[in-house]
């Protein structure tokens, strides 16, 4: 008795018909203004996070530690976490893909050090201040480094 495979059907066959490199020959090259207006958007979020960090280092400055710290650093983790939605949101074009990726990791994990730090200044703890703080500041200087990136590739 021999055994036979069912053909595959429809866009299967298709599918098994056409090579890798044709299908990645049909993706539309980026048009100019596609990637400007990609770029304008990661750009604007890149510039509303630069605010939310400026904005939380004046809470600290004048609010101290505890509560009020711990405040600053939900509200920021909160701004942060809208976004990254909205950097994922974005229409992208070209190269910008890898851009948003970082943007959006870069971001995800600075939700997390504003999560630490938030919780260091509610529970008094001195290693979670200095660790969220700093992991923090790396995740905004990464971001800032990549928005000098966006802006040279424009």
């Amino acid at each position: 008795m021999e055994f036979a495979l069912p053909r595959p059907s429809g866009a299967l066959q298709l599918l098994s018909a056409v090579s890798r490199e044709a299908w990645h020959g049909l993706r539309a090259p980026a048009t100019p203004s596609a990637i400007a207006a990609s770029r304008h958007g990661l750009l604007s979020v890149l510039d509303d996070v630069a605010e939310v960090a400026e904005r939380l280092a004046d809470s600290i400055a004048t609010s101290g530690s505890g509560q009020p710290g711990a405040n600053a650093a939900s509200v920021c983790r909160w701004e942060l976490g809208r976004l990254r939605d909205r950097a994922k949101r974005v229409d992208v074009a070209g190269k910008d893909r890898s851009h948003r990726a970082a943007i959006v990791r870069q971001l995800d994990e600075g939700i997390t050090a504003a999560q630490i730090l938030s919780a260091g200044f509610r529970f008094h703890s001195l290693d979670r201040i200095c660790r969220g703080g700093a992991d923090l500041d790396d995740r905004l200087a990464e971001l800032a480094r990549l928005r000098v990136k966006l802006v040279a590739g424009s």
